[in-house]
């Protein structure tokens, strides 16, 4: 596996992000479908197999976090 390291944006990922971001203006913000949207394009931008974005918070400073949403792509096999 190919060490992390930094890199520069090019202008073929500047495209494709400002594309993203004009296809995500489209649909309802904040809804579902706009969050799978945005994750599904920036996998496709950076080369991922598997997308995910969560939104937790902590109810008390110092408590537990609680899930409040999750939205995953790119899994597959029997533990989906």
């Amino acid at each position: 596996m190919e060490a992390l390291r930094p890199a520069n944006v090019g202008w073929s990922e500047l495209r494709q992000l400002l594309r993203l971001a004009g296809e995500l203006r489209e649909l309802p913000q904040g809804s579902a479908e706009q969050r799978r949207h945005a994750l599904a394009g920036l996998v496709r931008v950076v080369g991922a197999q598997v997308g995910l974005c969560v939104d937790c918070t902590m109810p008390v400073r110092g408590g537990p976090l609680r899930l409040v949403r999750a939205v995953e792509i790119g899994w597959s096999g029997p533990w989906r």
